[in-house]
């Protein structure tokens, strides 16, 4: 069997002409039309399904045969295949009891973008009560490797990646062991993810559950455990088309975060976002909580973002909002002017409200830290109640606090440093 069979997408008729607000928010629109029509089975062009032959040949002629007319169904087994490509109006629908597996294996050359990849497309479903399975045990072990030795880690597949895909939905699979992202979408408008689970390994590197950007984006109803960001919200480049953000109107609610770093905005922002909600939130055993990172030199404007309704237990740093990434100096670098004088490099956070928060079992409140030049502006803390050993950390920031306690061991919650500004009182 071939390592990887990187497949020819059929051809794309384009992204889907803009639809009713109320039938992407439910995941409707084509894909319920195609449901109603021709469903095709891999096993009617060859598939075993017994998790040991390639399945991808097979996959894909149903993936071809189907496209804009029905859904491709994979009913029961295991289905082992190298990578696949998603075409446009295309329902895929792994059921329960049915795995679709990554053959992908390191060292047979570069591997492909995703397991599963859709680019330049529109109206795509992936649905089911069933499992992707990214086989990354393997990866992991090279990554591990590079990373001991200092060395910069080899390529791996993200388990699904789409990219300027319009009208996206993906409900209730499973979603483990990517070799490195879960489920990446770039560029993306009318978008829902809901209902799904992501798991890998606590230790397993770079494992992000989702990390999206685009456009009216809800992320509802799910449950990841992993090895890294579980929500990472990006801006990597600046959007002609919408300069003000090129990632906004995102919601993020009721979902619930185990092992991993948390709900992130960042790193990479460059691109700027804005009008972010995200509610009823539950973190048990993360590192990380909230946070916004975002590298000096390589910024933009994040604003209007609202947390409401968290719950942290044994959250190791709660709150995160920090100009400096990967590493907070311990003093604002002198004569450091990367990000000066360029228009849109600079991190400019502003206009963050985190209300009706509680947490206990946290080893720092967190930081607060923006830069001398552009401190962060208009944090409101509100109904939040937090307990942790070390205080929050603030510099460069304007914080004010409205009905809130935060809690250390011993000492001031507010480690305050240089250009701070607080109004009200977190005691």
């Amino acid at each position: 069997m071939a390592a990887w069979n990187i497949l020819s997408p059929c051809s794309a008729r384009g992204p889907v002409a803009a639809v009713a607000v109320g039938l992407v928010a439910t995941g409707l629109c084509c894909a319920a039309a195609r449901a109603e029509s021709t469903v095709c089975r891999p096993e009617s062009f060859g598939a075993t399904h017994d998790g040991m032959h390639d399945d991808g040949p097979a996959i894909t002629h149903a993936l071809e045969e189907c496209a804009g007319k029905g859904m491709v169904q994979l009913s029961t087994g295991t289905y082992l295949s190298g990578a696949l490509v998603v075409p446009s109006h295309t329902t895929l629908s792994i059921e329960k009891g049915a795995t679709l597996r990554s053959a992908l294996v390191p060292g047979a050359g570069t591997p492909p973008v995703a397991f599963l990849y859709g680019k330049e497309a529109g109206d795509i479903t992936l649905q089911g009560a069933g499992t992707i399975d990214g086989a990354g045990e393997a990866w992991w072990a090279i990554a591990r490797q590079a990373r001991s030795r200092h060395e910069k880690m080899p390529p791996r597949p993200r388990l699904i990646a789409f990219s300027h895909v319009d009208d996206l939905h993906v409900s209730n699979l499973t979603l483990r062991n990517a070799p490195t992202f879960h489920l990446l979408m770039t560029d993306v408008s009318n978008v829902v993810v809901d209902g799904i689970t992501i798991s890998s390994p606590a230790d397993s590197p770079n494992t992000d559950g989702i990390d999206p950007a685009g456009r009216n984006i809800t992320i509802r109803n799910v449950v990841i455990d992993n090895g890294d960001d579980n929500i990472a919200i990006k801006s990597g480049h600046r959007d002609p088309q919408h300069p003000d953000a090129a990632t906004e109107n995102v919601v993020i609610e009721n979902c619930k975060f185990l092992h991993g770093h948390g709900l992130s905005i960042g790193s990479e922002t460059t691109g700027s976002v804005r009008h972010v909600r995200a509610s009823h939130l539950q973190f048990q055993h993360t590192t990380n909580g909230l946070r916004i990172k975002t590298d000096r030199a390589h910024g933009g404007e994040v604003s209007d973002i609202v947390y409401d309704g968290v719950t942290m237990e044994d959250v190791r740093e709660p709150i995160i909002l920090t100009d400096y990434y990967p590493k907070i100096p311990r003093e604002d670098p002198a004569n450091d002017d990367r990000a000066v004088g360029r228009e849109g490099a600079s991190p400019r956070i502003h206009d963050v409200t985190i209300q009706n928060v509680t947490g206990s079992g946290g080893l720092m409140l967190g930081y607060a830290v923006g830069l001398p030049d552009l401190p962060i502006k208009k944090v409101v803390l509100r109904h939040v109640l937090l307990e942790a050993v070390k205080p929050m950390e603030v510099r460069n920031a304007e914080l004010t606090f409205e009905d809130t306690r935060l809690h250390t061991k011993k000492g001031s919650p507010l480690l305050q440093e240089s250009n701070v500004t607080i109004s009200g009182s977190p005691e």
